[in-house]
């Protein structure tokens, strides 16, 4: 697995973050710098520690699913891809403006990242070391929900559903991917 494979995985894992953190930013009533740190660092540290997570529960099952692990790969990225696109294509409305509070906070990093943990799950089972890949998961999930909270304080929440059809696209990609790969080596 190279470095432009794992920027594409952490760019598809943090679309969610970005969906949600674009909502954040329309919906926080005091959306100060100190406070849009705090509501996108929980995304980044679930993502990677959630992906690290993944990673050792691979490791545990490598063994017993070796021949078949490409596919279990592809299935669970167009699972996690498909939804993103689903949930993506869903007409809901933002809510009012109100205070973001930290249990809402760390129930969206949960949810955004549960994605990174089969993520996490798939790079043990194609036998590649985490270190590398939670950093640069974490890292971009930061940068995009910097990005999206800032976005959402900003231009509007018309754009939010584009970023998980986005996200959702990439992880279906990278699957078929390592399928063809697996099936023509």
């Amino acid at each position: 697995m190279d470095i432009l494979m794992l920027i594409l995985i952490a760019i598809g894992l943090s679309m969610d973050s970005l969906a949600v953190s674009v909502v954040n930013g329309l919906t926080e009533l005091k959306p100060t710098k100190i406070k849009l740190i705090k509501l996108a660092a929980p995304m980044a540290i679930s993502q990677g520690l959630l992906a690290v997570i993944g990673w050792y529960l691979g490791l545990y099952i490598a063994n017993y699913i070796h021949s078949f692990d490409h596919w279990i790969a592809f299935v669970l990225l167009a699972i996690i891809g498909g939804k993103m696109i689903y949930d993506s294509l869903s007409n809901d409305e933002p809510s009012p403006k109100q205070e973001i509070g930290f249990l809402k906070v760390m129930l969206q990093s949960i949810a955004t990242s549960i994605d990174a943990m089969v993520v996490g799950l798939t790079i043990a089972l194609l036998n590649f070391p985490i270190l590398l890949p939670a950093v640069i998961i974490a890292f971009t999930t930061l940068v995009f929900s910097l990005l999206g909270l800032y976005a959402g304080k900003i231009i509007g929440r018309h754009l939010s559903h584009s970023f998980g059809i986005i996200g959702g696209v990439i992880l279906i990609l990278i699957g078929v991917k390592i399928l063809i790969e697996h099936l023509m080596f």
